[in-house]
């Protein structure tokens, strides 16, 4: 989806520590999508951010130094000056904190980057809901569950590099 659409909106939905924040760094790095952003992409965590933080963030992000009284204007003409031929990878992590905050100020925002055409975002989140406020790229990605004992057994031994032993001994 990433690769083959102009501007994917995605959402990773999912109980926490089942591995969201790992899925969304695996499509940033996978090569299809490497090659599309050519180095336009960025992460960042919303974890302890408000809206008006994660504007911020984004703008010193983009190098915009520039204090206006209104951020998100500033930001919404940087990024659809600039992204109108380049398209750019957004992914923001944690996106529940920002969600739980003020769900009606976090659509607002969804709201405006989704103006911005060349503008993929994909937000890591807790839970089973999509936030409102923007367009989601279809087909909707399923809630991400959690995997059963084998496997995460198998994971963490392909994560671990160390023997079937010494994990029966830490269990």
């Amino acid at each position: 989806m990433l690769v083959n659409e102009p501007a994917a909106r995605l959402a990773v939905l999912g109980p926490g520590g089942i591995g969201k924040t790992s899925i969304a760094l695996t499509m940033l790095h996978a090569g299809g999508v490497k090659s599309k952003f050519e180095g336009h992409s960025r992460f960042v965590s919303c974890e302890g951010l408000t809206c008006a933080l994660l504007v911020d963030t984004l703008c010193i992000a983009f190098g915009l130094h520039k204090h206006s009284k209104d951020r998100l204007q500033d930001l919404l003409v940087f990024l659809m000056g600039t992204y109108t031929i380049q398209p750019l990878l957004l992914i923001l992590d944690n996106f529940e904190t920002l969600w739980d905050a003020d769900f009606s100020e976090t659509e607002a925002l969804l709201k405006a980057l989704g103006q911005v055409p060349l503008l993929s975002l994909i937000i890591t989140m807790r839970g089973t809901e999509y936030p409102g406020g923007l367009q989601w790229t279809k087909p909707l990605l399923t809630v991400v569950g959690k995997i059963d004992a084998v496997a995460a057994h198998n994971v963490f031994l392909d994560i671990c590099g160390c023997g079937d032993d010494k994990l029966d001994e830490l269990l």
